[in-house]
């Protein structure tokens, strides 16, 4: 077939070169042999143990949080999915080093695989909504470095927005059953499934609003619509591999810490709220249309339908979900876009465009042309600027934290050492929470104390978190640190990060303990 009779502005050709290009991008910002994100290794480890011998029901790695007693995998969709990546074919006669490193190169590439896998689905999705230049408007998803670099890291939240595309698509066409199997499913691939429940509250508010009536809240489309979801949730709970511990843990898990947000600890950085002129600035160009497009839905406000409303209603919503805690913007970011494109499409749509075109000829005929030209070169160079400089901060920028980001494998060796000196399920302490992922990626033979999330630490035992706490901040006389680990964490050994500073390594010194290995990286002191 020759390339002229393709007609590349046919969906097909579109889709697949959204696709092949954010596939291309996603891996060009991953191919570092670094690895940004903590969590990514536990994701990595726990698909690997998932493919090797089924889904885990026990997790007894963080022997003194809440999971040892109650553990339930909210992601394991999307570990299965990993999974599957895991079975890709490998070399033979790989050095150990890129052996253990494999788990994490095949994850790596099951997220490219999904963040384009999410670029085709919203790209469809505008079509869907018969938006006009669907092709910029997915783009524009780039410019935002933050938003691009969380889809880079080896974590579900991917999964959750292509869910949530997908079961915003059945809400508007009022598919009641795929929104139930949308909301099932969206309960085994990721603990953030209450947002589902929320969006069509969302709309049943826009439907209410557009028809003046809150009345309309309780008519026959929006009780389906609730009752759908509700019920997809309420089945992907119960026809679940862990229940009946899903209703205890998603009431911890779930509300209490990611909605409500009542934690009593520190928690990680995402958590919290941006700094807000960090915000306004990395995302300036989508604010920018954002706002415009506010601007052109309240001159037009009488002529808007329950489509506009509701998006309108859904970006505001995560706009100040963002403010609360940015790890938001996952969502904020794609669906104040489409709001965007569709109030663009709205503008596009009314313009006249022959008379726009016969305005700018007749300015550039008139005695003012070098004015209007050099006006026109300026904004033109303006804007491929700052376009190239987004773009720059969303590709490269995001492959530069890869580059510089810590070298996975500097506490591999005092893993390794520790596996193969240490009985099974001995207890290796820590300092550092965020420290777990690694040590459970590089040695799951043996257990540690904490990691994930502080807040299942300090739900399962108060007492021992501030013990951890006091040795954390070195508030405890060295010469009663053995004794004080034994006795409340019945460790056998203590691994000492030196990345983290020489400070708590120079404290373990002090306590007289027996050192049993030692690297530029990190230490290890057996307690037995």
């Amino acid at each position: 077939m020759s390339l002229k009779k393709i007609n590349f502005r046919k969906t097909p050709f579109q889709a697949l070169f959204v696709f092949s290009l954010c596939f291309i991008v996603f891996l060009y910002i991953i191919s570092p042999s670094n690895i940004v994100g903590a969590d990514s290794f536990y994701h990595a480890k726990i698909s690997k143990i998932i493919e090797e011998q089924g889904l885990i029901q026990d997790f007894p790695w963080t022997q003194f949080t809440t999971y040892n007693e109650v553990f339930v995998d909210h992601h394991f969709g999307y570990h299965k999915i990993l999974a599957l990546f895991l079975k890709i074919p490998t070399p033979n006669n790989l050095d150990q080093s890129l052996i253990e490193l494999e788990p994490i190169l095949k994850t790596k590439l099951a997220t490219a695989f999904l963040a384009a896998l999410f670029f085709l689905i919203f790209f469809l999705f505008l079509k869907k909504l018969k938006i006009k230049i669907p092709l910029f408007w997915t783009f524009l998803l780039l410019t935002a470095s933050s938003f691009i670099g969380r889809l880079s890291l080896i974590r579900a939240p991917t999964i959750s927005l292509i869910f949530l595309i997908i079961g915003i698509y059945t809400i508007l066409k009022k598919k009641y059953i795929p929104l139930l199997i949308t909301s099932f499913f969206y309960v085994w691939f990721y603990g953030a499934w209450p947002l589902i429940i929320i969006t069509v509250f969302i709309y049943v508010l826009a439907y209410s609003i557009k028809h003046k009536s809150f009345k309309k809240l309780f008519s026959s489309t929006c009780l389906k619509l609730i009752l759908s979801s509700v019920i997809g949730i309420m089945l992907g709970i119960i026809i679940n591999p862990y229940f009946p511990k899903t209703f205890p843990f998603y009431l911890f898990q779930t509300i209490q810490i990611a909605i409500l947000g009542t934690s009593n600890v520190a928690i990680g950085g995402e958590w919290y709220p941006p700094n807000f002129l960090n915000f306004l600035i990395n995302i300036f160009p989508i604010l920018l249309v954002w706002l415009v497009s506010i601007s052109w839905f309240i001159i037009k406000k009488e002529k808007q339908k329950i489509l506009e409303y509701f998006f309108l209603i859904l970006s505001l919503f995560f706009f100040f979900y963002t403010l609360k805690s940015q790890r938001n913007l996952d969502y904020f970011i794609p669906f104040t876009i489409i709001f965007s494109s569709i109030m663009f499409s709205q503008i596009i749509r009314i313009a006249n465009w022959n008379k726009i075109k016969s305005d700018i000829g007749q300015l550039f005929k008139s005695k003012q042309k070098e004015i209007y030209s050099i006006i026109s070169i300026i904004t033109l160079f303006i804007v491929s600027f700052f376009s190239i400089d987004y773009i720059n901060n969303g590709i490269f920028q995001n492959y530069k934290s890869y580059q510089k980001s810590e070298n996975m494998f500097h506490l591999q060796n005092a893993l390794n050492w520790i596996e193969n000196n240490s009985q099974e399920g001995e207890i290796v302490y820590h300092k550092s929470w965020d420290m777990f992922p690694r040590l459970f990626y590089f040695n799951h033979k043996n257990y540690y104390i904490n990691g994930l999330d502080q807040n299942f630490f300090y739900s399962q035992n108060k007492e021992k978190y501030e013990i951890w706490k006091k040795i954390d901040q070195m508030k405890i006389n060295p010469k009663n640190l053995k004794e004080i680990l034994v006795k409340n964490f019945n460790a056998s050994y203590i691994i000492s990060d030196k990345k983290e500073g020489e400070k708590f390594d120079n404290f373990l010194k002090k306590a007289n303990l027996k050192e049993v290995y030692n690297s530029p990286n990190s230490s290890v002191y057996s307690l037995k």
